[in-house]
């Protein structure tokens, strides 16, 4: 919550009319319940330690949804900023999270729950309207497997930012 006035402040108050902004978020790491406010504690009963072992399964995966309603109103406020305006929006995790999958927890082990981060891929009319070939190639590659290198290559696409070091096959908004 603490990035909304600044975000706001980047879209109102800065004068160039292409903008990239970034906002590097928390997210859902453990201790969960540092990463919502008491509102978002909808799922109970809550992890009461930090230590893990100290926790039930259904009380730490209880903690980890409240994150993921925490975000989702976060993102919620973002898109309701850019609703009117030629504006994208792409949320990507770092990586994915183990809640007890083959007692595999948290994201500190390699193993194929963490390979599948949450991505979200929004744009406004005004987006769609003036890159309609952007949207249509990433409508076309919705089921696709992306790997997180893809999005350095897809913001620069995304944003019409011409550069040499755009790799086509990594571009989600390109048809190639």
């Amino acid at each position: 919550e603490d990035l909304y006035p600044h975000f706001d402040n980047l879209l109102t108050n800065n004068n160039k009319v292409n903008k990239l902004i970034i906002l590097h978020t928390i997210g859902s790491h453990w201790y969960y319940n540092s990463h919502y406010t008491k509102e978002f504690e909808h799922f109970l009963p809550v992890a009461s330690s930090k230590i893990l072992s100290q926790n039930t399964a259904e009380e730490i995966i209880n903690s980890y949804d409240n994150t993921v309603l925490y975000t989702d109103a976060f993102i919620d406020r973002i898109i309701s900023t850019l609703l009117d305006r030629n504006a994208i929006l792409i949320y990507l995790s770092d990586h994915g999270e183990a809640l007890g999958e083959d007692n595999n927890w948290l994201h500190a082990s390699d193993n194929i729950y963490l390979k599948n981060p949450a991505c979200l891929i929004w744009y406004s009319d005004k987006y769609n309207e003036k890159y309609p070939q952007k949207t249509a190639a990433k409508k076309k590659k919705k089921n696709g497997r992306y790997r997180t290198d893809f999005l350095f290559h897809s913001i620069l696409s995304a944003g019409s930012i011409p550069s040499k070091v755009i790799v086509k096959e990594l571009d989600i908004f390109s048809l190639k």
